[in-house]
């Protein structure tokens, strides 16, 4: 009976009233408003790592169709802004599910297609002082995407190789 905000807000209260300052507290929620970043910093909150999970409006519409419809691409991208503003930029950390922007028929047909795209959308997040989070594709069972198969190894040396350049080039924190 509780919105998505006020339910983490109960947990990050509930651990600074028994942990204090010391934890470092990150959420991995939807993109919100920077007044609701701002609430969930207010009462301890240290950054967010909001689920963009693939980069591009046309990729995020057709694998992330439900984000795409409650929030849209564009406006995320704006809202992954507003939390730089209010939690400073290494602590909004954006989570690409890296390889699933190869899922067929859906995505791309080559790692090099792929690569690109990821890499420029990390350059861009990165360049506005985020540190976006890689994680790694796996197919779930009962999925739409059940039929794929794992993406080429090549692919997650590529991406990742492409994470720490940009990480280099805009000289951001560990």
């Amino acid at each position: 009976g509780i919105d998505e905000e006020e339910f983490y807000a109960r947990y990050v209260r509930a651990i600074r009233e028994k942990a204090g300052n010391g934890p470092y507290i990150f959420l991995e929620t939807m993109a919100k408003s920077k007044a609701n970043w701002q609430r969930w910093k207010d009462i301890g909150t240290d950054g967010v790592r909001p689920n963009i999970e693939v980069w591009g409006e046309d990729m995020f519409n057709t694998i992330c169709p439900g984000k795409a419809k409650a929030v849209g691409f564009n406006r995320w991208v704006q809202l992954l802004i507003a939390a730089v503003d209010v939690f400073g930029g290494s602590n909004v950390q954006p989570v690409v599910v890296s390889g699933v922007e190869m899922c067929q028929p859906y995505g791309f047909k080559t790692v090099k297609e792929a690569v690109d795209n990821t890499v420029k959308g990390l350059d861009f997040l990165m360049g506005h002082g985020m540190c976006p989070r890689l994680v790694t594709w796996h197919i779930e069972a009962g999925s739409a995407l059940v039929n794929n198969t794992t993406p080429p190894f090549d692919y997650f040396i590529q991406v990742n190789l492409g994470w720490h350049e940009m990480w280099r080039k805009y000289n951001l924190p560990n």
